[in-house]
């Protein structure tokens, strides 16, 4: 008489797969509640910029004296 063996690993792998897609379902869905309001407040934000001088001449000055600091930090970096 031949006993059936289960194989255990090829079932714990399709468990694991479907598992890792669930979460990943899971989190892509919860991921939305995240972007959609960041990606509304973006567009809020450059609308508002694109409509006015003055705030896109502040930002390009923002940007370019962050650039100048970390350019800054990066020469007085010591090397080891």
């Amino acid at each position: 008489m031949i006993i059936p063996v289960h194989d255990t690993t090829t079932t714990a792998r399709g468990f694991a797969r479907r598992i890792f897609v669930a979460l990943g379902c899971l989190f892509s869905f919860d991921s939305l509640f995240v972007i959609i309001p960041f990606a509304w407040l973006a567009a809020r934000a450059g609308s508002r910029v694109r409509a006015s001088a003055s705030a896109a001449r502040w930002l390009t000055g923002a940007v370019g004296a962050l650039f100048v600091v970390l350019a800054a930090r990066l020469v007085t970096l010591e090397r080891t």
